[in-house]
C-alpha cells in the first residue's frame, strides 16, 4: 500500500489520495504507511502529511468548535463587514446559479474546473479556491447566496463535499481565517498558478 500511495503522491495525485480518506480508507493508516517510505519521497510525503494531519484536523477543529462554519456568521467580524459593505456591488459579469451549474459562464478555466467537478467527483486543488471566488465575484445576491451555492455544488458532485476540509475551504474564499483570502482572485492568475 505504502508504494501505491507514495507512487501516486509523486505523480501529482494528492488530491485522489486526500479524497479517498474522506470515508473511504484510513487517514492513520496511509500516513504510517506512507512515512515508511519518508528516505524515497521526501518532499511527497510531507505534502501529504501537511494535506492528510494538519489541514484535516485544522478543518475538523474548525467545523467542530463554530457551529456557523457553514455560514457567512461564521466569519471574524471584519470580513463580514467587508462582504457586507460590498453585497450589492454591480456584478459585472453575473451568472445564473444555473449556468454557473452547468459550466456555461463566460470563463473557461472556471467552466473546465466544474466540468472536471461534474465528471470526475473532484477538482484540483488550486482551482477550487479559484472556483469559489469565482462563485462570489459573479453570484448578484450577495455573499451568504454565493457561499451556500458553493457548498450545494460540491455537496452534490464532489467525493468529498460534506468533508470539513470541502467546507472549510468553500468557506476560507468568503470566510477568511487569514487577510489574503479577500484578495482579488483574477482569471489570469488562476492559469499561472495551475
Amino acid at each position: 500500500m505504502a508504494t501505491q500511495v507514495a507512487s501516486g503522491l509523486s505523480s501529482g495525485g494528492l488530491e485522489d489520495v486526500i479524497l479517498s480518506i474522506s470515508g473511504h480508507i484510513s487517514a492513520q493508516r496511509c500516513l504510517w504507511e506512507v512515512k515508511l517510505l519518508y528516505s524515497e519521497y521526501k518532499e511527497s510525503v510531507d505534502a501529504f502529511m501537511e494535506e492528510a494531519f494538519v489541514r484535516r484536523e485544522l478543518a475538523d477543529n474548525f467545523c467542530y468548535y463554530n457551529p456557523n462554519y457553514d455560514s457567512i456568521k461564521g466569519a471574524w467580524s471584519w470580513a463580514r463587514e467587508t462582504l457586507r459593505m460590498h453585497a450589492n456591488d454591480l456584478r459585472k459579469p453575473s451568472y445564473s446559479e444555473e449556468a454557473m451549474e452547468s459550466a456555461t459562464t463566460g470563463d473557461d478555466l472556471w467552466n473546465a474546473a466544474q466540468r472536471q467537478l461534474l465528471r470526475e467527483g473532484k477538482m484540483h486543488g488550486f482551482l477550487r479556491m479559484y472556483w469559489a471566488k469565482k462563485i462570489l465575484e459573479w453570484h448578484a445576491e450577495g455573499p451568504e447566496k454565493a457561499l451556500q451555492l458553493g457548498f450545494h455544488l460540491h455537496n452534490r458532485y464532489s467525493l468529498d463535499g460534506t468533508d470539513p476540509n470541502a467546507y472549510v475551504g468553500k468557506s476560507a474564499s468568503l470566510n477568511p481565517y487569514r487577510f489574503t483570502f479577500l484578495l482579488y482572485f483574477s482569471h489570469n492568475s488562476g492559469r499561472r498558478r495551475s
